[in-house]
């Protein structure tokens, strides 16, 4: 990682590389070991972090002068470029410039939280090194909590303004604003003049998404976030009309503020996968505003039955599905009486044949995904195949099994069911379930939380503020 507080010359100087006898690795040539180097390098990425991922090659130039030598020669070590606070010393990000050459270059910039960090001419310095990088980013990612938006903090994105951007694939902007207030005199940031040709993935929170603006034409991918403000439906709407291919939007809390009467259909035929998370309020509102024709998946995380209410009310008076083909659906139920949710989703999206639950409440499960109670015929979820759960334990266990004999009992018979590791793991009847149905041990909500903003953030998945 490059912290501009460091001087690069004390971690390089020959005196601190150590000079012990040349082992067999040593005796490789230069190509494989920086072959080695580079698998090692992505390796430590899971357990390590960005952080010693990007130490990773000052690192091992501190083992011997050979690794030294290679490692300063191997410009893919040096293409994860970390621009951390403060500004005011630039030899490190010089250096690390100087080392990936003319490889493609990943993009990381925090924004001081401190105002006395943000100084103008500090940015000026920066920027000066900056600009001439944008050709060869691959990706970029700004982030950082700030006291209100700064001339500094609108002076880094204008700066992408004039741009080239033949090779970027993916950007990253937010950041929270602390004293926010009603400025809202900063238009956004128009940038990328000449284009991005090959943008597919945007995330866009906070002041991302107030104060940044690039184009959405070739995006694939767009994640939309609020921090303290919301965006108007106007902006909601230009922003999904600019996106000609899109395949998957992420939308997170209570994005959008006046939500109009009726309510006007976006066309999205190009989507595929839906996921709202957080504290929104409007779920409804959001699902009835996309015509996806063939979306195939969608996740409400967390969820409580009211934000279905509206949704489940207009299939009703239709009389067919607003997706019609949806085939996997996440659901994550805040307390056990947002398990309701899942039998009023049942109605919603009839069409369902994968769900996967984060998380479940087991007194109320064979309630909302076995028999129907009341007299009525057959299960809720009639076409539903397979079924991902996560973190067993000990106290909800038994109730999945006896959801897989009551529906076997009804003729409706779960085929698949999908278990973590650990879940895999405390299953105390695993060889009487391999004999049910097929068995998979996969985790699709880990992989799905994991791609999301603030995947580290528990709470924003499974926590909710309404009932």
């Amino acid at each position: 990682m490059v912290n501009l507080q460091d001087n690069v010359g004390d971690n390089m100087e020959p005196d601190r590389v150590y000079s012990g006898t040349v082992t067999s690795i040593d005796s490789l040539p230069p190509e494989l070991l920086a072959c080695i180097f580079e698998m090692a390098q992505m390796m430590s990425l899971p357990s390590g972090g960005l952080a010693r991922f990007r130490r990773f090659p000052f690192i091992v130039s501190q083992v011997s002068r050979f690794w030294r030598h290679v490692t300063l020669g191997c410009a893919v070590l040096w293409c994860n470029v970390d621009i951390s606070p403060p500004w005011t010393r630039l030899a490190g990000l010089v250096f690390y410039l100087e080392r990936s050459k003319s490889c493609l270059i990943d993009l990381t910039l925090t924004i001081p939280s401190s105002q006395d960090d943000l100084d103008v001419l500090n940015v000026d310095d920066l920027l000066s090194i900056v600009n001439l990088q944008y050709h060869r980013c691959r990706t970029i990612n700004i982030s950082g909590t700030v006291h209100k938006i700064a001339p500094a903090v609108m002076k880094i994105l204008t700066s992408m303004h004039l741009g080239q951007y033949p090779n970027m694939e993916r950007i990253v902007v937010e950041g929270s604003e602390r004293d926010s207030g009603l400025d809202m005199s900063h238009p956004h940031s128009q940038i990328f003049i000449s284009g991005a040709p090959k943008l597919a993935d945007v995330r866009l929170g906070g002041i991302g998404l107030l104060y940044f603006q690039p184009p959405l034409g070739t995006v694939t991918e767009l994640h939309l976030a609020r921090e303290k403000r919301s965006i108007s439906f106007s902006d909601f709407s230009r922003m999904l009309k600019a996106c000609r291919t899109l395949t998957t939007l992420a939308i997170y809390d209570d994005l959008v503020s006046d939500w109009p009467t009726p309510l006007q259909v976006h066309n999205v035929p190009s989507l595929r996968h839906l996921h709202i998370y957080g504290n929104m309020l409007s779920v409804s509102q959001l699902l009835l505003s996309v015509s996806a024709p063939d979306l195939e998946a969608l996740s409400i995380a967390p969820v409580v039955a009211s934000d279905l209410k509206l949704m489940c009310a207009e299939g009703k008076r239709d009389n067919k599905p607003w997706f019609p083909v949806l085939r996997s659906l996440t659901l994550a139920p805040p307390h056990p009486d947002a398990m309701k949710a899942i039998s009023v989703a049942s109605e919603c999206f009839p069409t369902t044949q994968l769900l996967i639950l984060p998380n479940f409440y087991p007194e109320f499960l064979v309630e909302t995904l076995g028999p129907k109670s009341n007299g009525l015929d057959g299960t809720h979820w009639p076409h539903l195949d397979g079924l991902a759960i996560r973190e067993i334990q000990e106290k909800n266990e038994a109730a999945v099994y006896s959801l897989i004999e009551s529906r076997r009992a009804t003729g409706d018979p779960l085929n698949k069911i999908y278990l973590d590791v650990v879940s895999i793991k405390r299953m105390t009847r695993l060889k009487w379930l391999e004999d049910q149905m097929l068995v998979v041990e996969a985790d699709p909500w880990g992989r799905r939380q994991s791609n999301a903003l603030h995947a580290y953030d528990r709470d924003r998945f499974y926590a909710s503020m309404h009932h």
